[in-house]
C-alpha cells in the first residue's frame, strides 16, 4: 500500500484550519454574548449587570485617589403619557435620545447607565457632594433645553420636550449590586422626592444632612 504523505498533510492542514476558524467564530461569539450580558441593546449603554461590576472598580479608583463616588438617578417625567401619545416605538426614539443628552452633559470619566425603563444612573467621581450638584444640575438643564425628535403612531416625526428628574448622593460602601447599594438607594429616593416636588428637578442627599434638597438652594447649605 503506498502512502501519499503530501494528501494527508493537506487534510491535515485543511482540518486544523478549520479548527481555527472555528474556535476563531466561538470566541467572537462568546465576546458578543459577554458584552450583550452587561449592555442595553437599545441605547448601548451599560445596563444593571454592567453597572454592577463598574461600580466597585469606580469606588475603588475613588478611594485611591482620596475622592468620593457619586450617584445620580434620573428618571424621565411624565413617560407613560410619552408612551401613549408616541407608541412604544416612539418611546424608544425618546430613550435614545436621551441617552445621548445625558451622555453629552457629563464629563468624560463619567459612567451613565440604564437601570431599566426610563430610569437612567450617573455614576462620578468628585472631590465634594457640590461637585455631585453641579454634574447633576447640567444634566437637568440639558434635558429640559434640548428638542427631542420622535417617531408617532404614524410613523411621521415629531418634536417634544422631555425633562427629567433626578435624585444625587454618595457611595460609601461596594455592594454586589449597585441597586442595593445605600448610596443608590438615597438617590433614587431622592429623585422619588424631586418628583413629588413638581419633576424637572435635581435634588440632592447630603450624607449628613440626611435629607433631600433642590440644587437651587445648595447656596443655602453653605450659608448653614
Amino acid at each position: 500500500m503506498t502512502i501519499d504523505a503530501t494528501a494527508d498533510f493537506q487534510t491535515l492542514r485543511a482540518l486544523l484550519a478549520d479548527a481555527a476558524t472555528e474556535i476563531a467564530r466561538l470566541q467572537a461569539e462568546n465576546k458578543k454574548l459577554r458584552k450583550e450580558a452587561v449592555t442595553d441593546p437599545l441605547t448601548g449603554l451599560p445596563n444593571r449587570n454592567g453597572m454592577d461590576a463598574i461600580t466597585n472598580v469606580m469606588l475603588k479608583d475613588a478611594d485611591r485617589e482620596d475622592r468620593f463616588l457619586g450617584v445620580i438617578t434620573l428618571d424621565i417625567d411624565h413617560f407613560k403619557k410619552v408612551n401613549t401619545d408616541l407608541g412604544h416605538e416612539g418611546g424608544d426614539d425618546v430613550l435614545v435620545a436621551m441617552s445621548n443628552i445625558i451622555k453629552s452633559a457629563v464629563r468624560n470619566a463619567d459612567v451613565v447607565g440604564r437601570m431599566g425603563g426610563e430610569e437612567f444612573v450617573v455614576l462620578a467621581k468628585v472631590n465634594s457632594i457640590y461637585d455631585l450638584a453641579a454634574v447633576a444640575e447640567k444634566i437637568r438643564l440639558a434635558a429640559k433645553n434640548a428638542t427631542i425628535t420622535a417617531k408617532n403612531m404614524e410613523g411621521q416625526p415629531v418634536e417634544l420636550q422631555v425633562t427629567l428628574s433626578s435624585g444625587a448622593s454618595i457611595i460609601m460602601e461596594p455592594t454586589p449590586t449597585l441597586a442595593k447599594n445605600s448610596g443608590y438607594v438615597a438617590a433614587d429616593i431622592t429623585m422619588m422626592g424631586a418628583k413629588v416636588k413638581g419633576r424637572n428637578r435635581a435634588c440632592l442627599h447630603g450624607p449628613t444632612t440626611k435629607y433631600s434638597i433642590e440644587l437651587s438652594e445648595i447656596s443655602k447649605l453653605d450659608a448653614a
